[in-house]
């Protein structure tokens, strides 16, 4: 289905074009009146219908009989859920460009329901638990969302880099802990032009720096 200027989903006019591709951009204005950039597929499929807007509203409008909630005091598995909506679509969250932004969206079964969000991924299971993704490019849903610690939820993120060695990809932590070398030793040799195979291979050295430096 084409996407042309004047075109309307939902909430949502279509009011200029980007450039072809399998991602294409568009510019849409929101009946609220807020403007936004969105990949036209997304609108295709019915998967953004508002620049966020609507589902802010079915957020405030959700029941609030589970418990989770008085008043302005939340439980963290409702903070969790609210601040899962407000990333992928208010324009305004601070964390927006990093999923609202890149075509991250909710499932429409979590949109206005926390308790289906509670049921899912049940108990936050401690204070160092947050909500994560499995597959970091794919929507907030059942199968791909999980609570993971706030390490494991660091070493997911799309900024964290990551290192191949002998056809096994992992984060610099990952590869100090496995080798018992020092995370600041590691950065080191790699600064210093070395491969991670290189830097590993090297094993503790001293005072931080390669051996043979």
């Amino acid at each position: 289905m084409s996407v042309h200027i004047g075109d309307r989903f939902g909430r949502l006019v279509v009011i200029a074009n980007g450039a072809e591709g399998p991602k294409r951009i568009v510019t849409v204005l929101c009946d609220c009146g807020q403007k936004r950039e969105v990949q036209a597929g997304n609108l295709t499929v019915g998967h953004t219908t508002s620049c966020g807007c609507y589902r802010i509203e079915q957020v405030k409008k959700a029941t609030t009989t589970h418990g989770h909630r008085a008043g302005e005091d939340t439980t963290p598995e409702y903070e969790a859920w609210r601040s899962t909506i407000a990333r992928c679509y208010d324009s305004a969250c601070e964390s927006f460009p990093h999923y609202g932004g890149k075509g991250v969206g909710v499932c429409q079964e979590w949109q206005s329901s926390f308790a289906a969000f509670l049921e899912d991924v049940g108990p936050r299971p401690t204070e160092d638990h947050v909500i994560s993704r499995r597959r970091r490019d794919e929507d907030f849903t059942r199968e791909n969302t999980f609570w993971a610690t706030r390490a494991e939820a660091a070493r997911n993120k799309s900024t964290t880099r990551m290192y191949e060695v002998n056809g096994v990809t992992k984060c610099l932590e990952d590869w100090a802990s496995e080798y018992g070398i020092g995370k600041s030793t590691l950065h080191y040799r790699l600064k210093k032009g070395l491969s991670m195979r290189e830097a590993l291979d090297l094993g503790h050295g001293r005072s931080g720096r390669p051996l043979h430096a």
